[in-house]
């Protein structure tokens, strides 16, 4: 009879353990989802571009659409400073490198662009395209990045890694 008792005691024990765990780990979830959902992002001026090119800690949603626009985070209030230029058709970001060492925040950064013919990241930025389509990309990922690919339309893709980087491609139906 004691041990019976003990096991259910042990066995209710883990599962309100469990339980908690569970409960935490869904709160800080729904709190980042929180967070991400009350960015204030300000378009920035742009000229039409094919490649981008990230080299700091970006969190960027790249779409498809019919003119090129830049919306970011970036706030007059904000200790980062992003640095966006426009070369031969290659959008340049880059961050000023001891703000970016004192914080660990990041920017967040929207593109929309008709074509995309090339993405290079480097210095951990997370890239997220969804539902585009395009003949041929060219990714390349070096120093912690991440690329995320959902439900994408391209013919012939290259990837160049170097590094610890992550790929998650995926494709439903």
């Amino acid at each position: 009879m004691k041990t019976s008792r003990i096991i259910l005691i042990a066995t209710a024990g883990f599962i309100l353990i469990v339980f908690f765990i569970a409960i935490q780990l869904f709160r800080n979830d729904v709190k980042s989802l929180v967070q991400k959902s009350n960015l204030k992002y300000q378009t920035m001026p742009v000229n039409d571009f094919g490649k981008l090119d990230f080299s700091s800690r970006y969190i960027v949603r790249i779409r498809q659409g019919r003119t090129c626009s830049v919306e970011s985070t970036a706030g007059a209030n904000m200790s980062l400073k992003p640095a966006m230029q426009n070369i031969k058709g290659t959008l340049f970001f880059t961050m000023d490198t001891t703000a970016e060492e004192e914080n660990t925040d990041s920017i967040y950064l929207r593109i929309t662009m008709p074509t995309l013919k090339e993405i290079r990241a480097s210095g951990g930025a997370i890239i997220c395209m969804d539902n585009f389509q395009t003949d041929t990309l060219l990714i390349i990922l070096e120093n912690g990045c991440v690329f995320k690919g959902i439900n994408n339309t391209v013919k012939h893709t290259i990837f160049r890694t170097s590094g610890e980087n992550q790929l998650d491609i995926k494709q439903t139906l």
